[in-house]
């Protein structure tokens, strides 16, 4: 009996230190547990979802300051780029009395009208009335242009169409073809429409009045601001006929003599008058 009452307890020993060891370890595990994966709250969440919005609103503040700040300094920096001025595309105004076969080109004024007359050219219109009055831009621009009757005009401008301001007819591009007879018709209509005129004036319209200027052509008996020019003759017996007297290139011979002294102004008013009555 002895035996099994210590068999016994022996037993019931085992069983209570089984049991204590058990509970230790579930206890044990339950705070590994909590410690490795410690549960988020709902601030917590909401804390991080604020944080993920504002990231952007920060950037896009940083990149606002930035904006600001190079668009400070570009506008400092046009404060401190002087102003270009303002150049005036189209210097002159260009009227050409067909009446009076003359051309006066107009620079402005203080109020920016072009009222004030800096240049009067001697010139032949066409004939018939084939020159058209109106207001017109300037179009194109031309060295050499070929004109009817297989001839060519230097320093050619074109105003409307098939109308040009140009030097009086060639032969040929060839400075020393020039048409004299036609060259001693200046002041009075000859040509087919275009507004003929020497190198020196078509030259000066070529190279002082850009594509886009004004041309005013009308008919006007009235004094005009400015006195209308002459034009030298040409001897159709001089060696040099062929060249324009006006033409400013250095192989001109007639830049190698003494220029004829022009007539007086009160001829051609004459021409110009016999030229209107003829003309109505």
């Amino acid at each position: 009996m002895r035996k099994y009452k210590s068999i016994t307890l022996y037993l019931i020993v085992a069983l209570m230190l089984l049991c204590l060891c058990g509970c230790r370890k579930t206890s044990t595990s339950n705070l590994s547990c909590e410690s490795s994966y410690p549960s988020i709250t709902s601030s917590q969440e909401s804390e991080e979802e604020q944080t993920e919005e504002s990231a952007p609103e920060s950037t896009q503040v940083s990149a606002s300051v930035q904006e600001n700040t190079s668009s400070a300094s570009s506008a400092s920096s046009a404060q401190k780029t002087p102003a270009k001025p303002k150049t005036n595309p189209n210097p002159y105004l260009l009227k050409v009395n067909r009446t009076q076969n003359l051309v006066i080109a107009y620079s402005k004024d203080g109020n920016g009208e072009y009222t004030v007359p800096v240049r009067a050219m001697i010139c032949s219109v066409g004939l018939n009335g084939d020159t058209p009055t109106d207001t017109y831009k300037t179009q194109n621009k031309y060295v050499w242009r070929p004109l009817i009757g297989n001839v060519y005009g230097q320093y050619a401008t074109r105003i409307t169409g098939s109308i040009l301001f140009h030097s009086v007819p060639y032969s040929s591009q060839n400075k020393s073809t020039l048409d004299y007879n036609e060259y001693n018709k200046l002041g009075s209509s000859a040509s087919h429409g275009c507004v003929r005129m020497t190198v020196e004036d078509a030259k000066w319209i070529y190279d002082n009045c850009p594509l886009g200027t004004t041309v005013i052509i009308y008919d006007s008996n009235a004094p005009e601001p400015l006195a209308k020019p002459s034009a030298q003759k040409i001897d159709p017996s001089s060696p040099m006929c062929g060249w324009d007297p006006t033409d400013p290139d250095p192989a001109n011979p007639w830049k190698n003599t003494t220029p004829a002294p022009k007539e007086p102004e009160t001829e051609p008013q004459q021409e110009i008058t016999e030229e209107t009555e003829q003309t109505e």
